[in-house]
């Protein structure tokens, strides 16, 4: 499989974004597709169950050149006029973006729900 032309697909088919830096930096129009996504849940005493949607999203290093930090936020706008807000996070003691395609030319940035 050819996984860079692939990946160039994505780039321009992807959804479209707003990357904003932790702490009021400048906003960022930007193009994202979709990794891994998951939901967390924690048990808590008495059988209270606590939960949050995950999502992994895949950025062209192109697209946003700046290494992503915990608490930077994502508003990705779906087809369908919805847009939701994601917050970079961490895993565990992992940091919170890994590389990603055939030569590392994205990030996939682990980010949790914020916003309904």
């Amino acid at each position: 499989m050819n996984f860079t032309a692939l990946f160039s697909v994505l780039d321009k088919s992807g959804l479209v974004a707003t990357y904003t830096p932790r702490g009021g930096g400048s906003a960022v129009n930007v193009r994202v597709s979709a990794g891994n996504s998951d939901q967390s849940r924690q048990q808590l005493p008495r059988n209270v169950h606590v939960g949050h949607n995950s999502q992994d999203w895949l950025l062209s290093v192109s697209g946003y050149p700046a290494e992503p930090q915990a608490g930077d936020r994502l508003t990705v706008y779906y087809g369908n006029g919805q847009a939701k807000t994601w917050e970079v996070h961490t895993l565990g003691t992992d940091r919170c973006w890994q590389w990603s395609g055939p030569n590392c030319d994205r990030r996939r940035v682990h980010t949790v729900e914020v916003q309904p």
